[in-house]
């Protein structure tokens, strides 16, 4: 999707036994040291899909933290599956976080 959009990706990693959350610190990392130019966009799934993890308030205050240092950064935040959660952790919209809203594209749909 990004290279359809003549952008070069850039891949932040994350790892099995943190149940695939976007950690801050990998996030932070990414952005500090893009060897492509400065990032312009985050693209964010939560829940995740095909992992299904979902990442908690906690978690995702971390990001808007950092994101916070990166004020060109938009997020876009792929929200399809907010209603489908199977653990204790409710959905959270990004932009629902203090100073996300002005920056943040909600990607969702219809019941």
């Amino acid at each position: 999707m990004v290279k359809m959009c003549l952008a070069t990706p850039l891949i932040v990693g994350t790892e099995a036994s943190s149940d695939y959350t976007l950690s801050s610190s990998a996030l932070r990392a990414a952005l500090s040291s893009s060897s492509s130019g400065p990032v312009s966009c985050l693209i964010l799934c939560n829940p995740s899909n095909p992992t299904g993890c979902v990442s908690g308030q906690a978690a995702l205050e971390d990001i808007a933290a950092v994101l916070r240092d990166f004020p060109s950064v938009v997020v876009l935040s792929d929200e399809i599956y907010e209603r489908l959660t199977y653990e204790d952790t409710p959905h959270v919209s990004f932009a629902s976080l203090p100073g996300m809203f002005e920056r943040t594209i909600t990607i969702n749909g219809f019941r």
